[in-house]
């Protein structure tokens, strides 16, 4: 089980993350909804895996940036879902997500997303490979996700 700045722990629990993922939604127009429902789907998958309820072959293939690439492809504003700065939290600190503390919260969303890229591109043909640590990379996909669901709860 990954191990979380106590600031995210609550997000961890699925109906707790997905409560969150709704309200957030709630607050969207259009499109932007969209990409939090694709978000949402996507930390549910990545959830299961960390937890060991399922294995990332099972669930690779459901996986998808879809929404994002089309967004990106239209000119969509991004800003108009992630908003603001990442807040300092003393949990964060002497943890992998300390420097994301005062970065722009666009930024984080993008890195997400490129490291949900790399995840689909790169896992079918180098899952066994020992050069890559796929827990860990599934973890910190859902630190960053949850780091940013708690941004934006705020």
């Amino acid at each position: 089980m990954m191990t979380l700045p106590s600031i995210l722990d609550p997000l961890f629990k699925t109906g707790t993350a997905i409560q969150e993922f709704i309200a957030w939604k709630n607050k969207l127009d259009g499109k932007g909804k969209l990409l939090i429902i694709e978000m949402q789907n996507n930390f549910r998958y990545l959830q299961m895996v960390s937890k060991k309820e399922t294995d990332l072959d099972k669930v690779i293939h459901e996986i998808t940036t879809g929404q994002y690439k089309q967004l990106l492809s239209e000119g969509f504003r991004f800003s108009s879902v992630a908003k603001g700065k990442i807040k300092k939290a003393e949990s964060l600190k002497g943890t992998s997500l300390a420097g994301w503390a005062g970065k722009d919260s666009l930024a984080l969303l993008h890195s997400l997303y490129s490291r949900v890229e790399e995840l689909i591109i790169k896992y079918p043909y180098t899952g066994t490979a020992e050069k890559y640590n796929w827990t860990l990379r599934v973890n910190n996909i859902l630190r960053l996700t949850m780091l940013l669901l708690n941004h934006q709860r705020k």
